[in-house]
């Protein structure tokens, strides 16, 4: 009988790299290093392997909450460039930190959109294909 760990499916690096919108600089961002690694014998190079489960994590904790949408390679442009930005503004900016240190305090409603504008022109700089999603996400948090 399979076990879980006979019938995970895993990705190299370079099938990873190769899908859209990843890179070898986002993976090594969102994933790290690799789930498992092998040689290969006749050119004695070492393969990344990156587990299916963690590349589509976002379908694991977040589906839900997108009244029950879930990522994958056929969906819509608007909401995989909503959920990149969401995923980057919370885990790889001091965006809710920041704005912890300001809630509560005079002036707080002016230092969140302050804070919001550099935190999202430093995404659309760093990620240009976002810089839509971007605007869209600024715009509608001044209204």
């Amino acid at each position: 009988m399979p076990t879980p760990e006979t019938t995970e499916k895993f990705l190299t690096l370079t099938e990873l790299a190769g899908r859209a919108d990843w890179s070898r600089t986002t993976i090594w961002r969102f994933l790290g290093k690799p789930d498992k690694t092998y040689t290969r014998r006749y050119r004695r190079v070492e393969v990344s392997l990156y587990s299916m489960r963690r590349i589509e994590a976002y379908n694991n904790f977040a589906g839900r909450e997108y009244d029950g949408a879930v990522a994958c390679k056929n969906s819509n442009r608007a909401f995989l460039d909503r959920i990149m930005v969401n995923h980057i503004r919370h885990e790889l900016t001091q965006h809710d930190r920041q704005l912890w240190i300001v809630s509560g305090k005079s002036g707080a409603v002016s230092a969140r959109l302050e804070i919001a504008q550099r935190i999202f022109d430093a995404i659309a700089k760093a990620y240009q294909g976002l810089q839509d999603e971007c605007q869209r996400q600024l715009h509608r948090r001044m209204v």
